[in-house]
């Protein structure tokens, strides 16, 4: 039985979630289909855009917390 490859099965294999047997069959899947190597692409570049963000908090933001943490900390 052939193995069908949706985007999903995409999204699980650039954030490397597939088994080895999956991962074969998609990388087979990406020479011969050109709408999932397109997707591949597209996701392949958001992966990185997300990984080149800065996800940090500011130091205000930080600081912000902990003040109402310890507020909330001595009304407890």
């Amino acid at each position: 039985m052939t193995q069908i490859y949706t985007q999903n099965d995409l999204v699980r294999y650039v954030f490397k979630e597939t088994t080895k047997e999956e991962e074969s069959g998609i990388e087979d899947e990406l020479l011969v289909n050109n709408d999932l190597i397109d997707f591949y692409i597209d996701a392949s570049e958001v992966t990185r855009k997300l990984k080149e963000l800065d996800l940090e908090p500011s130091e205000k933001t930080v600081q912000a917390i902990l003040d109402y943490s310890r507020t909330v900390g001595v009304h407890s």
